[in-house]
């Protein structure tokens, strides 16, 4: 889905001036020209009071960038550090990434890259130390310079993640080119709210209660391949961008996003779980229909998600149908929006004829919902530079 950059105002297609009412509180330079304003890149002063050169890199920051040294190298707390062969400041950086968030949220971050970039990873450590991460994409390169332009990160907070203040961080390098050595880095807080989720008691009988408790070295073995499949990462080159559609028309919901589920055993023991997706209940055989463009990479029966697709949409980003009576797609599979994946069934572990809908980014379960009302992608027109 690598596109030509149009979305992007000139200004900030420049990759270097940008509105001055984004820039409280942070050095910036006015265009005597356009009255915009640039902001400026400032070498690092290292401890022996001359600029910071690290691997033979000059080492520049933005205004307000926290940092310290920690036995010779420089580590980021907060703000921006940029590396650099120059000896003037290379042009600085935008950034579009929210402040706060929710558990189970979608997470999108956007880099204007004025550097050269070969790879970007985007990470989030919450208050209690969880850390989940993505690697971005080239979603719209520069016209004239195929190596810099908008790299996306769509990810996603975890349901259990603690509220408090969390760190969001994005590093690139150049590959090869950089010599190994990062040349961007990006810190700054970001406030994961609370959330109450749903809770529901699930009676099982004795056959479903030991297709969830059985040790099966055949259902455990299925677990690691999904779970080695959500956590690919490669290109797409036609990615789905818009917002997902609901995969059954007319269902009832029966079970809702991060519901913490106490099951209970017709022998008197309990298990707890979180419930990863949405439930769709509907007759047995309602069409099932794909939630957006994609490539089919999982179409088969596993023992407790029974019959079960996966759509690949993004780099990182999946959706997941669970319990289907029957499958109408194949692995390598080409999907568009609404074509028939199979439809609605009670296969595997459920109490009855419903389709288990669940989107993955980054690996972590996201809120469909949130999905189904804004885009997977949407690139700013403008990308508002860094911090508070």
């Amino acid at each position: 889905m690598i596109r030509t950059l149009r979305s992007l105002p000139a200004a900030a297609a420049a990759g270097v001036w940008l509105a001055g009412a984004w820039l409280a509180g942070m050095a910036a330079a006015a265009d005597p020209a356009t009255g915009a304003r640039a902001l400026v890149l400032e070498p690092v002063i290292g401890p022996d009071g001359a600029p910071f050169v690290e691997r033979g890199w000059t080492v520049w920051q933005l205004a307000g960038t926290r940092s310290r040294f920690e036995e010779g190298r420089l580590a980021l707390v907060s703000g921006l550090l940029a590396r650099s062969p120059e000896t003037s400041p290379p042009p600085a950086p935008a950034l579009s990434a929210p402040r706060e968030v929710v558990p189970g949220a979608p997470l999108r971050v956007y880099l204007w890259a004025t550097q050269p970039l070969a790879r970007v990873q985007v990470k989030v450590q919450t208050a209690a130390g969880t850390l989940v991460s993505a690697r971005a994409f080239a979603a719209e390169r520069a016209a004239g310079d195929p190596r810099t332009g908008v790299w996306v990160a769509v990810f996603g907070i975890p349901s259990t993640a603690e509220q408090g203040i969390a760190r969001l961080m994005v590093a690139g390098d150049g590959g090869a080119e950089a010599g190994g050595a990062g040349v961007l880095e990006i810190a700054q807080p970001l406030f994961v709210g609370a959330r109450r989720f749903g809770e529901e008691e699930i009676p099982l009988r004795k056959g479903l209660g030991d297709l969830r408790r059985g040790d099966d070295p055949v259902r455990a073995e299925q677990a690691r391949e999904l779970w080695a499949l959500l956590g690919t990462w490669r290109p797409v080159d036609d990615g789905h961008t818009e917002r997902l559609r609901y995969p059954v028309v007319g269902a009832r919901r029966s079970a809702g996003f991060g519901d913490r589920r106490l099951y209970r055993y017709d022998d008197g023991a309990t298990d707890r779980s979180i419930h990863n997706g949405v439930d769709l209940a509907a007759p047995e055989g309602t069409v099932v229909v794909a939630a957006g463009a994609g490539t089919v990479v999982m179409a088969r029966f596993r023992i407790v998600t029974g019959l079960t697709v996966v759509i690949e949409h993004l780099p990182g980003v999946y959706s997941l149908y669970y319990h289907l009576s029957r499958l109408n797609v194949a692995v390598g599979e080409r999907v568009e929006p609404g074509m028939a994946l199979g439809a609605v069934g009670s296969t595997g572990l459920a109490t009855g004829p419903h389709l288990h809908w669940e989107v993955r980014a980054g690996g972590v379960a996201v809120d469909p919902d949130v999905l189904v009302t804004t885009p997977l992608v949407d690139i700013p027109d403008d990308l508002v530079t860094l911090f508070p």
